[in-house]
């Protein structure tokens, strides 16, 4: 656990040592450190211990490669400050994204910026400001 933060929790997870939900941020990784969920609506929770700006964000399926199966359909981020009011700072439901594109469309949304990109997927995203690499590099 990275700058102070607590074991993630969950409200879903199975009961075999790997696989549990302080896995998420444990700094190991692979298959056997991954959280796998219960429920498919579960979710999870990471307490950084004070309120902290972050500055990035990573998520993903397996850093080893092995495992390219598991994508995700469904991701909403929320944030709160007293772990009692919070807000969602992004969700996307329905399409499947890479996990990484996913956080760079967070990470952007929370920050109000744009993401200069290629790539058609982010069109998806509601309210994402997109710019163009054509667009961007016009002007010069």
């Amino acid at each position: 656990m990275g700058n102070g933060a607590s074991p993630a929790t969950a409200t879903s997870e199975r009961t075999e040592p790997n696989h549990r939900a302080g896995g998420l941020n444990d700094g190991e990784y692979g298959n056997a450190s991954s959280w796998i969920p219960l429920d498919p609506d579960a979710a999870f929770e990471i307490d950084l211990g004070r309120v902290v700006e972050v500055g990035r964000c990573k998520l993903g399926r397996d850093r080893t490669g092995e495992f390219r199966d598991r994508p995700f359909d469904r991701l909403k981020i929320e944030v709160s400050t007293n772990a009692a009011d919070w807000k969602t700072v992004f969700a996307q439901d329905g399409i499947t994204l890479p996990s990484q594109d996913c956080l760079i469309a967070a990470c952007a949304q929370a920050g109000g910026a744009a993401v200069l990109t290629d790539d058609r997927h982010f069109d998806h995203i509601p309210g994402l400001e997109i710019v163009r690499p054509d667009d961007e590099l016009s002007g010069w």
